[in-house]
């Protein structure tokens, strides 16, 4: 009797421990032709991202300042001015996951 019990509550915990989210990393790459290019790290578990590693912003023109990262309910949105000689251009970008699809949405 001991041995079916033990058993089964092997089989239980090895089942709840694998039932558990797992974490990915994916590359994000994103092109806004003639403006700008982006590249990053996602570190995800289930279906919110959790990190940004490794974020490259260069732009086709010009230079690109105030980059701020944040991660606001499992989405990841990142800010940043292109400055073409006087003129600013303010860009944002928002990277979701739903599933093992990545969503990159930008203004």
């Amino acid at each position: 009797m001991k041995k079916i019990f033990v058993t089964s509550l092997v089989i239980t915990v090895t089942l709840l421990i694998s039932i558990t989210a797992h974490a990915a990393t994916y590359h994000v790459s994103h092109n806004k032709f003639g403006s700008w290019s982006m590249g990053c790290n996602i570190v995800t578990k289930g279906n919110k991202i959790t990190t940004v590693k490794n974020l490259s912003l260069k732009p086709t023109l010009g230079s690109i300042t105030n980059k701020s990262v944040t991660i606001t309910s499992g989405d990841a949105h990142i800010r940043f001015t292109r400055h073409i000689q006087a003129l600013s251009y303010h860009s944002n970008v928002k990277i979701s996951v739903t599933g093992s699809k990545v969503y990159v949405t930008t203004n």
